[in-house]
């Protein structure tokens, strides 16, 4: 692109040196002319493929833009979450120091409390478990009140 250009810049300094000696019509100047016709067709395809070129990389340059800002989103994510977790570290921290601090000011008798009040001792029944207990002891009764219905109407039916 450079040298097509030098060119063209050559040719118009001589096209000025053939047009004053020979005039427009010499067929030195035609040829001239031609000539620098040829090196401008010779810069405008220079041209128009360097243009190509840049266009081409600057697609590229695009693409990779696109693929680094995802990076960084995938990146300002994973810092989000880390903080996250951070601060789930922080408040579980200060749960620990807190209820390290209550068990260190309890007097004996007291931590026997709470662990009484916190674990079932292994003989008693839950709530879910008394209410599971009584529905069936209901269905049951249930059944046997239908079973006697039945029974009764079949002996008034046979007698």
């Amino acid at each position: 692109m450079v040298r097509a250009s030098q060119n063209l810049n050559n040719y118009e300094g001589r096209l000025a040196n053939l047009a004053s000696r020979y005039g427009e019509q010499h067929q030195k100047m035609l040829a001239a002319q031609a000539e620098r016709q040829k090196f401008e067709d010779q810069l405008q395809h220079e041209l128009l493929a360097f243009g190509a070129r840049l266009e081409e990389r600057i697609k590229t340059l695009r693409a990779d833009l696109k693929r680094q800002q995802a990076r960084i989103k995938e990146a300002e994510d994973r810092v989000n979450n880390l903080d996250q977790e951070y601060l789930e570290y922080e408040k579980l921290k200060l749960a620990r120091s807190t209820a390290l601090g209550r068990f260190e000011g309890m007097t004996e008798e007291e931590a026997s409390t709470n662990y009484a009040r916190a674990v079932t001792p292994g003989n008693s029944l839950g709530f879910n478990q008394v209410l599971l207990l009584a529905f069936v002891f209901l269905v049951s009764f249930m059944l046997m009140a239908i079973l006697m219905i039945v029974r009764a109407s079949r002996v008034r039916s046979a007698a």
